[in-house]
């Protein structure tokens, strides 16, 4: 696998060259959501703490300055143009030795990647951006080959989606569902929400909602995002709209799959 854009941010001087940093924008959202409790932040320590020669450290609610934040986001920028070009070689190579049309190709990131959204720069949030990977997946005679889709996916569909592509049977075990109908006809709607998990706090998403909940003594500690109206996650509406929390419960309850209790058990605590 293909080790960049991860930390040190560190890319030959030509890939730094195809950006001018006074055009780089910060982040859409630099600044903690409001009403958000802070323990949905975190102090990127990845971020600042493994790499102490940073001019300006940060994080969990203190932002960096706009020109240090360019500076940042100019080196990922050309940590992702150097990865590119690696993958066009591989592209390439796989033309020139005829196996091209034999082949499945899926680019995917374990992760994204926090470039000051929130006050956060690297990964560990449940946040839209951090849950948001990278994934691109080509295979010999698609329909509709190079079309996006707005529709929810997850990466634990990828194994169910890599056998029916290659003619396996799909293990009855297998919780993913095959994405071969959305490469099939890009418009079709989501299928289900995805979740996402991290230690005792997890994330839901529908096409218009994002939920987080992080299991607190007193019961679990929500955050509630409205993508319709705000898709970069700059208000929590939890405390607005419990009525909308509740109405995703059994959603919610669907995606624990034992790994942490269920809404029902546990209630929704008012405290910070």
């Amino acid at each position: 696998g293909f080790y960049k854009p991860h930390l040190p941010f560190t890319a030959p001087q030509k890939y730094w060259d195809l950006y001018e940093r006074e055009q780089i924008p910060i982040s859409p959202n630099p600044d903690g959501p409001t009403d958000a409790a802070r323990a949905f932040l975190h102090g990127s320590a990845e971020f600042f703490n493994r790499y102490k020669l940073g001019k300006e450290f940060g994080g969990a609610g203190k932002r960096l300055s706009d020109a240090y934040a360019r500076e940042v986001r100019h080196a990922y920028l050309a940590c992702v143009s150097y990865i590119d070009a690696q993958v066009g070689k591989l592209l390439d190579r796989l033309e020139e030795t005829g196996l091209a049309d034999n082949t499945i190709v899926v680019l995917w990131g374990d992760h994204g990647w926090h470039l000051g959204d929130h006050t956060i720069w690297g990964k560990h949030s449940l946040f839209e951006r951090s849950l948001q990977s990278p994934l691109i997946i080509h295979a010999p005679g698609l329909p509709q080959a190079g079309r996006a889709t707005p529709s929810l996916v997850g990466s634990i569909d990828l194994y169910p989606t890599l056998c029916e592509l290659a003619g396996l049977p799909v293990p009855e075990a297998v919780d993913g569902i095959s994405l071969v109908p959305l490469l099939d006809d890009p418009t079709l709607p989501s299928r289900r929400p995805v979740y996402g998990y991290q230690r005792n706090a997890m994330s839901m998403r529908t096409d218009r909602w994002r939920l987080l909940l992080r299991k607190r003594e007193q019961g679990w500690q929500a955050a509630l995002f409205d993508h319709d109206a705000d898709p970069h996650e700059t208000r929590d509406l939890a405390a607005e709209h419990p009525e909308q929390v509740a109405a995703l419960r059994s959603l919610w309850n669907e995606g624990t799959n034992g790994l942490i209790p269920t809404l029902d058990a546990w209630p929704i605590a008012t405290e910070e």
